[in-house]
């Protein structure tokens, strides 16, 4: 026989097709091939059809197990029954330029409230340098693209938007082909407790005594989790804190005690313990309290002259001092009376007093005097 197909054989990577061998007979028609030599395990040949195969695709990038220099040699025979012919047969493998496949998620969960998303991977036979891109996609305007990670240019909100969509591109840089290949991702966004929000509550003013209305406060909270419900609590600053039901920081009537500025924050919690706080100030005016005035009357005799007695006070309002009278010099109807700062007071009958001076024996009348805290409460004396 006379083998008529060439010695040479380039081959692509990636496949098991090599070549066909053929050779001519004039005395036959029937030829049958076999293969023997260095590389002839790594390959199969069809005896009647010459069809010469890669018992495994070769990978041009992966040397081992095959020939470093992607060259094979090998021996192929020809053979009619009687004579056979033999061809040293060299087989050149060849580098197919492959596209770039994705090793990332194209399915991807992200907690709402934060941005990132995922960090694209991929790798080609050739070990290029891959570049990435956005593309398209019908949310591709939600994303950004730096050094391979994609984030949302804002954080999503569950609450608003749990699915997204873009298409990202691989693409090999610096190669002829510039093969690229896109990969739609599908972003699911889960859901994650909300803090509840909260808006200013103004400082309200009152005075002592007075009943401060019922104070509503929860629409000055929110929570956008769906479902989700608010508890409410007070805290005085130094007292109890109180529990709010159904969020109404109920009537309250200050006391003297009470004046000055109270701070009062409003605390609302969710039902996974996230909350979110709010403080006013209840500024409670003073109003002036009467002041408590003892004072004994007191009792004279027609020519005497003076009766003297002391009057005292107390006064719960803080800027009134306790026993500090108005000091007055006065007339009264039988005579004039003094008092002092500290609550003596001093009666001096008017014994020339036609009234005074017509009464008999056993006879009795009453005169009356002023005392007068320093907060303006009054009390009569009975002479």
């Amino acid at each position: 026989p006379v083998i008529t197909s060439s010695a040479t054989v380039s081959a692509p990577e990636n496949g098991t097709a090599v070549t066909t061998i053929s050779a001519t007979d004039a005395e036959s028609s029937s030829i049958a091939y076999s293969i023997s030599g260095t590389d002839a395990a790594l390959f199969s040949i069809d005896a009647s059809s010459g069809v010469l195969t890669f018992n495994t695709a070769p990978d041009y990038e992966l040397i081992d197990p095959f020939a470093a220099d992607n060259t094979y040699s090998l021996t192929v025979s020809a053979s009619d029954g009687v004579n056979a012919t033999n061809q040293d047969v060299t087989i050149t493998v060849t580098n197919v330029e492959g596209g770039p496949v994705f090793s990332s998620a194209a399915a991807i969960t992200v907690d709402e409230n934060q941005t990132s998303v995922v960090t694209l991977t991929a790798s080609d036979d050739e070990n290029d340098t891959i570049a990435f891109t956005i593309t398209g996609g019908t949310d591709q305007d939600s994303f950004e693209l730096s050094n391979g990670v994609v984030s949302f240019k804002a954080a999503p909100n569950y609450e608003v938007k749990t699915s997204y969509t873009l298409t990202v591109a691989a693409t090999e840089v610096g190669t002829d082909a510039l093969n690229s290949v896109e990969q739609t991702i599908v972003v699911s966004v889960a859901d994650v407790n909300d803090t509840p929000t909260s808006s200013s509550i103004p400082d309200v003013i009152v005075n002592q005594g007075v009943a401060l209305d019922a104070l509503d406060v929860t629409g000055y909270f929110a929570d956008v989790d769906a479902g989700d419900t608010l508890t409410y609590s007070a805290d005085f600053g130094g007292r109890p804190p109180m529990t709010l039901t159904d969020g109404i920081l109920p009537s309250y009537t200050f006391g003297n005690d009470d004046v000055g500025a109270i701070d009062v924050t409003i605390t609302a919690t969710d039902s996974n313990n996230a909350s979110k706080s709010e403080s006013f100030t209840i500024t409670v005016n003073n109003v002036n309290d009467a002041a408590i005035i003892t004072a004994l009357d007191g009792a004279i005799t027609e020519g005497v002259a003076t009766v003297s007695g002391t009057a005292t006070h107390t006064d719960i309002d803080a800027n009134n001092d306790d026993n500090f009278f108005t000091a007055v010099t006065d007339v009264a109807t039988y005579g004039t009376y003094t008092v002092t700062t500290a609550g003596a007071w001093t009666y001096t009958l008017d014994n020339t007093n036609t009234t005074i001076d017509a009464l008999t024996t056993a006879a009795t009348t009453t005169d009356t005097i002023t005392v007068t805290a320093d907060d303006g409460t009054t009390k009569d004396v009975t002479i």
